[in-house]
């Protein structure tokens, strides 16, 4: 769930100027201390807000607060520093200002005494295949248009046949103890992706010419009259120059459909044309070739094709950077974990409290990377409900109450739901 809606500078500016001119009552949120007070005065880069009790006082110079008021009706909140502690307590001027928030519960700087891991599947692999630049999860396939088995015998006769009303040439070619030869197949080996050129003639294709789908295009090239250089010791003439050269020599059309399993290509599919044949590839064809390589990926990972990996589950330490009692934001370094890591994966995570630790499931909603490191913003999943006490009493450090079931954060109505 996100957080709410920014609001823009212009508009920003007119309700900090009516909160002061009204005296409108806040309601201020630090690391130990949370205080009521009311907007006094916003001069040069400060506010000033006058607290109700001398808690005011007990903040600390540039403690990071969220300061949450009513503004008609609309709950809305900034986050800022304290400049001076002190019954008039002194704040930054808000970088930017939040409303229609939608947050379950306020999401706070990591409290001392908290750590946490998170559980995950090694992605380190031990396989003799080539390595790719690409990525991509196993998982059972949906319902597939050409083949409906996962045995492998029964799925390759399927192929053979299918293939055959679309192509003079078909085969799988397995890395299984091999390394790629010929520069087709160290090309999709190296990227990952497929070599799909409907007409050798015409080289390859253009970016943009074949959408939404993971091909090799002529710009991955260094274009000789603009830049040195070149991409597996080619530019993009001689590339160019490559194909239509094989061209002549009697293939009309090829594609090569890499079988990708995690960071490698295992094998691949391939399909031709002669110029006797002189019939070129379409979408269909690509299509088809694709989703037998992904089927055919996930049939050997349930055949055991994959022994020698290690998958067992394994503890990885991360920085928390913020925590509510619904979610949790924390930071990894980016590398081959992350980059396995997309939206919507679930992870179970160990909150540690002191002595005791929480099981959590989560499922990953934001995901960003900053300066080598990647952030994970997790909406919390499943917890038990005395672990969610728990946890809510340190975050926060008072006890759940029924108040805090019916509104949401900073005291928000629950936002509308749309059916």
């Amino acid at each position: 769930m996100s957080m709410g809606e920014k609001v823009g500078r212009i508009e920003q500016q007119y309700v900090i100027g009516v909160l002061c001119d009204q005296n409108m009552p806040m309601d201020v949120h630090g690391q130990e201390h949370q205080v009521k007070g009311t907007a006094v005065e916003s001069e040069g880069d400060e506010l000033s807000i006058r607290c109700e009790t001398d808690e005011g006082k007990l903040f600390k110079r540039k403690e990071q607060v969220r300061v949450y008021f009513s503004y008609f009706g609309h709950t809305m909140m900034f986050e800022t520093k304290v400049v001076q502690p002190g019954r008039t307590l002194q704040v930054a001027v808000p970088p930017g200002l939040v409303k229609n928030l939608e947050r379950k519960f306020e999401r706070i700087p990591s409290p001392e005494g908290l750590s946490m891991s998170f559980e995950y599947k090694d992605v380190t692999v031990e396989l003799s295949f080539p390595r790719s630049r690409e990525y991509r999860e196993v998982d059972e396939p949906l319902i597939s248009e050409y083949f409906d088995t996962d045995e492998i015998q029964s799925l390759i006769e399927q192929f053979r046949e299918k293939a055959q009303g679309m192509s003079e040439y078909n085969n799988i070619v397995m890395f299984r103890n091999r390394q790629p030869s010929g520069f087709e197949e160290q090309l999709i080996a190296d990227t990952g992706k497929s070599l799909f050129i409907p007409q050798l003639d015409r080289g390859l294709p253009r970016k943009g010419q074949i959408v939404q789908h993971p091909v090799i295009t002529q710009d991955m090239f260094p274009d000789p009259t603009q830049q040195e250089g070149s991409f597996m010791g080619m530019n993009r003439q001689q590339v160019q120059g490559y194909f239509k050269e094989k061209s002549s020599s009697g293939t009309f059309c090829e594609l090569y459909s890499p079988i990708m399993y995690l960071q490698y290509v295992v094998g691949y599919v391939y399909l031709s044309n002669t110029h006797k044949r002189k019939r070129p590839f379409n979408l269909d064809t690509i299509d088809f070739a694709l989703e037998f390589s992904y089927v055919l990926a996930y049939a050997l990972k349930e055949n055991g094709y994959f022994q020698s990996e290690k998958q067992e589950k394994k503890h990885f330490n991360a920085e928390i950077i913020n925590i509510s009692a619904s979610g949790i934001l924390f930071s990894y370094p980016s590398g081959e974990l992350t980059r396995a890591i997309g939206l919507l994966t679930d992870l179970d995570l160990l909150l540690h409290i002191e002595k005791r630790t929480i099981h959590v499931s989560g499922r990953v909603m934001r995901r960003y990377e900053i300066d080598g490191m990647t952030y994970f913003g997790l909406q919390f999943m499943e917890i038990q409900p005395e672990d969610f006490r728990f946890l809510f009493d340190h975050v926060y450090g008072r006890p759940f109450t029924e108040k805090d079931d019916q509104l949401w954060e900073g005291g928000a109505k629950p936002p509308k739901v749309e059916l």
